[in-house]
C-alpha cells in the first residue's frame, strides 16, 4: 500500500461502472475523491500484462517519476517485479 508520505496522492474510489467486458480487456469508469476533496473520473483498463520504458541519461542515471497509479491503488516508481 502507499506509504504515509504519499497521502497527498491517494484517491478514494466512490463508485465504479463497467464500460466494456471483453475476453482480454475490461474497461472501467470510476468516480474518485481526490486528496483535495474534489471528485474526478478515472477510466482505466484491466488487462493481463504491461510493459514499461526506463529512460537512461547519457551519464548513466535513470529517470523515475513518483505518481499515484489509480488502478494499482498505490504510488509507483516502477512497481514490483523489477529485475536487473
Amino acid at each position: 500500500m502507499a506509504e504515509e508520505k504519499d497521502s497527498d496522492l491517494i484517491e478514494k474510489k466512490l463508485s465504479s461502472e463497467d464500460i466494456f467486458d471483453g475476453a482480454l480487456l475490461h474497461v472501467k469508469r470510476d468516480t474518485v475523491k481526490l486528496p483535495n476533496g474534489n471528485e474526478a473520473t478515472r477510466e482505466w483498463i484491466k488487462h493481463p500484462g504491461a510493459s514499461s520504458v526506463i529512460p537512461v541519461l547519457p551519464d548513466g542515471r535513470i529517470v523515475l517519476v513518483r505518481q499515484y497509479r489509480y488502478p494499482n491503488r498505490q504510488s509507483d516508481t516502477g512497481g514490483t517485479g523489477w529485475q536487473a
